[in-house]
């Protein structure tokens, strides 16, 4: 129903110096509405963490509108690339 993976670095490498990367996040439009994509991003920051990274990231066009401002990311940067651009969001995941 949903899909999201970590990754090293994103694939446009927006921040080089920055790791962990959340990446691919994709809920199936009839599964929507359900928060399986904050589901995802809370399990993946489990895991993330689990691992020893104290902080976690990605980009994403919705800026300070998107469901990863409400679940505690904060937008540290943008890249405009082609006709859009890409924000660029941080969270810390240590208790």
């Amino acid at each position: 129903m949903g899909v999201i993976s970590l990754r090293e670095k994103d694939s446009i490498d927006f921040d080089p110096e920055a790791s962990p990367w959340i990446c691919g996040v994709y809920v199936l439009a009839h599964a929507r509405g359900r928060d399986l994509a904050k589901t995802l991003c809370l399990k993946i920051e489990d895991y993330a963490r689990d691992m020893g990274f104290d902080e976690i990231f990605l980009a994403n066009e919705m800026g300070e509108n998107s469901l990863y401002s409400a679940i505690g990311y904060k937008v540290y940067g943008d890249y405009f690339r082609h006709d859009h651009t890409e924000y660029l969001f941080r969270k810390k995941i240590t208790s």
